[in-house]
This record gives structure tokens, C-alpha cells and sequence, in this order.
């Protein structure tokens, strides 16, 4: 008789302890309701950036800073996105501009904001993009932080030519008594603008006679790239007329570079 009292408390214990479970995870749910603004990602445009081995330079120029915000959370909300600079690890924090988002919607996809910011010549810089808005669930993702260096950095980069080689067995390349145009493709890896043309030196073995071919009309402007949009290559272009050349001759191809003052690799 004791077994059957007991068994229907045992079933009625466990059945408001089922019930309970629920309500314990409403309960913790709901506090997470909200917006959830988030910066997801901050690019430079506009002006040369690049990142090295070192780490990321930028040029001493006006860039333009593409940050991507949106609304992780569950419902709409009203946010201000800020740009923030520090000058060195040790400065003060200083806001470089803010813009008011409006409301922003929940779950409505990511929106790209454009500011800008002109960079100073000094190492170990930061810039934060920072997104504020009220009753925000997870301050933990509001902002995206880039460490850089602003110099005139420059790089050229020989991505590809069409020159001749020898053929196999041969340590001479053999060219036909008539004009001949060769090729080069070179990128700006840097931060800096430039100008670049191609030449050929000519050196035969056998007298010591040197002829050089330029022509400024090939002269190309070589634009760096951004974070956001990475350098193209140009083509560079020269020419000889080999018809009345005779003999072994030494072809040197140079590509001769002009730009603003900085380091050039």
C-alpha cells in the first residue's frame, strides 16, 4: 500500500518539473531580444594602402573609409557611426567624424558607409570605426580597428613580359633582320603614384657599339591600389628595328621608374 500512495507523487513531481523547463528558457531568451549592431568589416579606398610583410602602409593622402555596419539583433534600432584616430599608441583618442544611421532594421542586410580621413606621414597609427545605438544586446562586435603606418612607400612589380628566350640547347636567341616589339607588364605594389617607360640597350659583343632605343611616348602613369581595390598591371612597350644589325648583340631591357620622394624596392 505504500508503493501505490507514493507512486502518483512521484508522477506528479516530474510532471511540473517537465513543465517548468519551458518558462526557465523563455525567460533567459527573452532578455536578448534587441538591436545588435555590428561593424563588419572597414576598407580604404581613394588613395594608395597596401598591406606588406611589415604590416599595413598607407599614403600621405585623403582616403576614403568604406565601413560595413548592420542589425544582428531582433528588432530595429537607431545607431551613430563613428571614425575614430589615434596618432601614435600613446595619443589621444580624436573623432575624426560621426553619421547618424537612422533606424536601422533588424536582420536587413549590411549597409557600406562612406567617410573620409586624410592620413599624416608617422608610424603606428590606428583608426577605429565605431557604431553606438541604444539598448544594444552585444557591445562585443561594435567596432573594427586597422593598425598602419602613413609613409610614401613605394614598390614596382614586374608581373609578366613577352621577351624571347633561347631555344633548347641554345644559349642565344636568334631574331630576324626586322622590327622587333617586346612587352612588360608592371604593377604599383606601392603607395605612391609613378610614371614608368621601358628601353632597350643594345651591346655588340664583337665592336662595343651601344644603341639605345627610348621613346617618351610609352611613358605610363602607374596608379597604386587600396585595400579595397588591389593594383592593376600596366603594359609597358618597346621596340628596335634589328635590319641592319649583323652579329652578336647584348639586349638589355630597362624599366626606368619616376615618383614622389619615399622608399622604393
Amino acid at each position: 500500500m505504500l508503493k501505490q500512495r507514493l507512486l502518483p507523487l512521484l508522477l506528479v513531481v516530474l510532471l511540473l518539473g517537465h513543465l517548468a523547463l519551458p518558462f526557465a528558457d523563455a525567460s533567459s531568451t527573452s532578455g536578448r531580444a534587441g538591436p545588435d549592431f555590428r561593424v563588419v568589416n572597414m576598407e580604404f579606398d581613394g588613395a594608395g594602402s597596401v598591406t606588406t610583410s611589415t604590416g599595413l602602409i598607407l599614403a600621405p593622402d585623403t582616403h576614403t573609409v568604406r565601413v560595413d555596419v548592420d542589425n544582428a539583433g531582433t528588432s530595429t534600432g537607431s545607431a551613430f557611426l563613428s571614425l575614430v584616430h589615434k596618432g601614435s599608441p600613446s595619443a589621444a583618442e580624436q573623432i575624426v567624424d560621426t553619421v547618424d544611421l537612422g533606424p536601422v532594421a533588424a536582420s536587413s542586410g549590411t549597409t557600406t558607409y562612406l567617410l573620409s580621413w586624410t592620413a599624416t606621414t608617422g608610424p603606428s597609427q590606428t583608426l577605429f570605426a565605431r557604431v553606438t545605438g541604444a539598448n544594444d544586446g552585444n557591445t562585443a562586435n561594435n567596432e573594427y580597428r586597422w593598425d598602419f603606418d602613413v609613409e610614401t612607400y613605394r614598390e614596382s612589380f614586374m608581373v609578366s613580359d613577352d621577351f624571347p628566350s633561347p631555344a633548347p640547347g641554345n644559349t642565344n636567341v636568334f631574331l630576324d633582320r626586322q622590327s622587333h616589339t617586346f612587352n612588360a607588364t608592371i604593377r604599383n605594389d606601392g603607395v605612391m603614384e609613378f610614371s614608368a617607360v621601358m628601353g632597350l640597350v643594345l651591346f655588340n659583343a664583337s665592336t662595343g657599339e651601344t644603341i639605345e632605343h627610348w621613346a617618351s611616348s610609352n611613358i605610363e602613369t602607374i596608379e597604386p591600389g587600396s585595400i579595397f581595390s588591389e593594383a592593376q598591371g600596366e603594359v609597358l612597350s618597346a621596340g628596335f628595328s634589328a635590319s641592319t644589325l649583323t652579329g652578336l648583340w647584348n639586349v638589355s631591357v630597362v624599366v626606368w621608374t619616376n615618383g614622389s620622394a619615399g622608399p622604393e624596392n
